[in-house]
């Protein structure tokens, strides 16, 4: 079943134009359990520096651009912060999810994430720290960081994705 949406897009010109996102509602998940669990996600250009990217079997799609100085309109995310985005909400998940197995009290959790991109060519991420800021009741520093730890060890494919070119580091704010 082919499922629509019209997405609404201004322009700096205040010129609105759309553009049609498709996707199937039902695919064949008939794929061999002994296989590695497979993402894809569609990266459509719609004009200008700008795109739609659609994820999660295209059910959900976000508007990304450039900076102005860099020939976009800033409109959308960048890629860049888009990636560090990433970093952040992986990592956060898989700290909420510990905590709470540790029978915490949370009551809130903020992962900041800042990263360092190298000046030559090819650019990349030099230096990523996330800092996570967290409250509630039970929340001690000791458990944050080992929830943390875990994350960046164990359980988040996106920091474990990260090459020896990153220095991935992390800080932890605790707060009542």
């Amino acid at each position: 079943m082919l499922r629509f949406c019209y997405l609404s897009v201004t322009d700096d010109a205040n010129i609105s134009f759309g553009v049609y996102l498709y996707w199937l509602r039902e695919r064949d998940c008939s794929q061999s359990k002994e296989r590695n669990e497979m993402y894809e996600v569609n990266v459509r250009w719609i004009g200008s520096q700008q795109y739609v990217a659609e994820g999660h079997e295209g059910r959900h799609a976000i508007l990304l651009d450039i900076p102005e100085k860099s020939g976009g309109t800033d409109m959308g995310l960048h890629a860049t912060e888009l990636f560090l985005i990433a970093v952040g909400k992986c990592s956060a998940v898989d700290v909420v999810n510990i905590l709470k197995k540790q029978r915490v009290d949370l009551k809130s959790l903020r992962a900041v994430v800042s990263g360092e991109i190298t000046r030559d060519y090819p650019k990349h991420f030099e230096k990523i720290h996330v800092k996570f800021i967290v409250s509630g009741g039970g929340v001690t520093k000791e458990k944050v960081e080992k929830a943390v730890h875990l994350s960046h060890e164990k359980y988040c494919s996106v920091s474990l994705s990260l090459t020896e070119k990153c220095d991935l580091t992390t800080s932890v704010e605790v707060f009542p």
